[in-house]
């Protein structure tokens, strides 16, 4: 803080009539003794989370007996509301899933089936053809499910890259 700070805080200070010390002489500034001398401070508290802090619930407590006990009554509903809505989700996409993997199967199946079927009626490379695509995308299926899984588990641990 330089000199013309000073001065305009000791100004506005004194403007607002507020408490100025008189100290020995500041040895950065070169001020005089007996020069009026404002100190300034800040105090910041913060707080994060459902429920207020403990000194807060006190507050609303003297205001308003029994308000401590609806806000933590109300606190508790909604991370039981919440954990219900990420049960739900949970179990939604495990439900998901296992559908994906029937289908996935059933047409794997039916894939199969029709390319053994072609080469029978002697359409050997249609059938041969089916085949292959059947056996490369069950397999891109695969490699891409185990990147994405991977993905996921580098995600989840401590400093490991978010997505964008």
């Amino acid at each position: 803080m330089n000199r013309k700070e000073r001065r305009r805080l000791l100004r506005q200070a004194q403007a607002q009539n507020l408490p100025v010390q008189q100290g020995p002489q500041n040895l950065q500034t070169g001020a005089p003794p007996g020069a009026a001398r404002a100190t300034f401070g800040f105090h910041a508290e913060f707080h994060g989370g459902p429920i207020p802090s403990p000194d807060m619930l006190r507050g609303y407590e003297e205001i308003h007996p029994g308000a401590a006990n609806r806000i933590i009554a109300m606190a508790e509903q909604q991370a039981a509301h919440r954990q219900a809505i990420e049960r739900a989700v949970v179990e939604s996409n495990i439900a998901r899933e296992k559908w994906g993997q029937v289908i996935g199967a059933v047409l794997f199946a039916l894939t199969l089936g029709t390319g053994a079927l072609l080469i029978w009626h002697g359409f050997n490379i249609a059938g041969l053809g089916a085949i292959i695509v059947a056996g490369i995308s069950a397999a891109g299926v695969f490699i891409a499910g185990k990147q994405k899984r991977s993905q996921e588990l580098e995600q989840k641990k401590p400093g490991g890259k978010q997505p964008r």
